[in-house]
């Protein structure tokens, strides 16, 4: 928007004539006509940076529309010259993208033909299956039911044969006193014969009248009905039949046999229980065999059926006895002798570390100890130290032993006259489970 300049102020020339600074001797007149000169100057100031503006602005204005155009032509024709390679790349891209396309719908329509002809093969081979299984079915059924009516003929044949058998004979069971079939009565008769311990024969009715000199009212006196007499009639007339006796072990009134079975378990620490024999016994009937032991030794000492002990050098595992924990195995084992020291290194006590390999399981309690023979009576002293463990189990039992009053070598009763008989280990373990065997025999 264009501003209206400010006019210059109209005054008379006197004012060229004033001086240009400050003089208190001039009128006011003077003075105001040099301060209009001055604001005539500043308005003609301003009117010429207007105009020299405007022209410069008009100049540059021009100039940048020229580059602008100019540019601007420039920038067309970069765009024409990519726009026109963008199109051939992409019209070629199109092209092949659309040749893709063409080759992926030409596998797929063969892909769709193969699986087309696939499945007519699948359908085709799957019903002949099914007819060939409905044949088989049908057949099989054919023959079931054929088979079953001739089982069914069987089985009634079978029943009129036993009701025919039945109607002739009467009924027929096994009898447990024969064990063959035989008449029910007969059965029953045979089976009230047994169970008639307590009666009495024809002998000893005619001997007790003379025996206890009784006759006919005394017997009369024992009201005894006609079951009873052919049941217990000597326990009515002859007395208490005492079939019982004191059990030795438990001090029970007992049956003779349940009596007898508390006194062989009294003698029978080292056999094996019912259930301890189901869950332990893991062996074949073979090896079983093998073991050749009688029905006592079964009764009284199966526990020991794992031992390894051998009575000949004293090797191996033992059973010995039951405790709390199931069983109390006694294990031994031979350990070598350890070097003796030289004449260089003999102090003045032999001290060496000797011990054995063990297995023992989580079920066992256990402790060990040493069974040391020398030719010599020197004292020997030894302790249980530094046992090695895996998993928290000991693997190897150690014991550090010292022999004392060996002389130097080369004196009377010397180290070199001195020697072990024989070293053992020995193990004793409380197992629950008895097929755990809780030594490794292995010889150090």
């Amino acid at each position: 928007m264009d501003k209206k300049l400010p006019e210059k102020l109209c005054f008379n020339n006197a004012y060229l004539s004033l001086p240009s600074e400050w003089d208190a001797s001039i009128s006011q007149l003077e003075m105001m006509q040099k301060i209009a000169y001055n604001i005539n100057q500043i308005i003609q100031f301003l009117t010429d940076l207007e105009t020299n503006y405007q022209n410069y602005t008009d100049t540059k204005v021009a100039e940048l529309k020229a580059e602008l155009l100019k540019t601007l032509e420039q920038t067309v024709e970069t765009l024409r010259v990519y726009i026109d390679t963008q199109d051939v790349y992409y019209w070629t891209e199109h092209t092949k993208d659309v040749k893709r396309l063409e080759d992926l719908i030409t596998e797929l329509r063969l892909y769709v033909d193969n699986v087309k002809l696939t499945h007519e093969k699948d359908v085709a081979q799957l019903n002949g299956k099914i007819d060939e299984t409905k044949a088989y079915l049908e057949q099989y059924t054919d023959f079931a039911v054929e088979r079953l009516k001739e089982w069914v003929e069987e089985q009634l044949e079978k029943l009129r044969l036993e009701i025919d058998e039945v109607n002739e004979d009467g009924f027929r069971i096994f009898d447990p006193t024969t064990g063959y079939r035989d008449r029910v009565g007969n059965t029953v008769n045979n089976v009230f014969d047994v169970l008639r311990v307590r009666a009495i024969t024809c002998g000893q009715f005619d001997a007790w009248f003379s025996a206890f000199d009784k006759n006919c009212e005394d017997f009369k006196k024992l009201h005894i009905r006609a079951g009873a007499f052919d049941a217990e009639s000597y326990y009515k007339m002859y007395g208490v039949f005492d079939a019982s006796v004191n059990s030795p072990g438990s001090g029970d009134l007992l049956s003779h046999a349940r009596a007898l079975d508390e006194v062989m378990q009294v003698d029978a620490e080292l056999h094996l229980t019912a259930q301890e024999f189901d869950s332990v016994m893991s062996e074949t009937c073979q090896a079983i065999k093998t073991k050749k032991k009688d029905a006592l030794w079964w009764d009284t000492e199966n526990a020991t059926f794992y031992d390894t002990y051998n009575v000949g050098n004293g090797l191996g595992v033992r059973t010995v006895g039951r405790s709390a924990h199931g069983f109390i195995k006694k294990c031994v084992t031979s350990i070598t002798p350890p070097k003796k020291p030289t004449p260089e290194t003999y102090p003045y006590t032999w001290t060496a570390i000797i011990g054995f390999n063990v297995e023992i399981t989580n079920d066992n309690e256990w402790h060990a100890w040493l069974c040391i023979e020398t030719n010599s009576s020197n004292g020997i002293y030894y302790y249980q130290s530094e046992n090695k463990y895996k998993n928290g189990l000991p693997t190897v039992i150690q014991f550090r032993f010292n022999v004392y009053n060996l002389g130097a070598p080369g004196k009377a009763s010397s180290l070199d006259n001195f020697a072990f008989a024989s070293i053992r280990g020995v193990l004793c373990c409380e197992n629950a489970l008895l097929k755990e065997l809780p030594v490794k025999k292995e010889v150090q």
